[in-house]
């Protein structure tokens, strides 16, 4: 029984040690993008609060609306699986644009131009 207890305790601190560096990371993403035209404005005013706070996507706004943890959990996980899936997919089509379809007579001097077109309506 012991030994279950420990593997349990284990794998909680595990879940929680995750959670906190995806939270960790979609404040910083969240931080990192604040300069990209499109954003609402309100949400650009940088102050001492975190990005994620300011978003309003917080763990403690979230439990304070009714959302249990494990889903809060359950939502960054998701927001970094899909994101990162995401990103890796337009860069995955962007691999197939020749350098002779770019340039002066394109819209897009770059692939990663393309990239950033894409991202900001995602």
């Amino acid at each position: 029984m012991k030994g279950m207890i420990k593997d349990m305790n284990k794998e909680m601190f595990k879940k929680t040690v995750d959670a906190k560096a995806i939270e960790e990371w979609i404040n910083m993403t969240l931080s990192e993008t604040e300069d990209i035209r499109g954003v609402p404005t309100e949400l650009l005013k940088k102050d001492a609060r975190l990005a994620i706070t300011r978003y309003g996507i917080d763990r403690f706004t979230l439990l304070n609306a009714g959302i249990p943890n494990d889903d809060i959990t359950r939502l960054y996980n998701s927001l970094f699986v899909y994101t990162l899936g995401y990103l890796n997919y337009i860069k995955e089509l962007v691999s197939n644009v020749s350098a002779d379809n770019l340039g002066k007579e394109s819209k897009h001097p770059t692939k990663h131009s393309i990239i950033s077109a894409i991202w900001k309506v995602f």
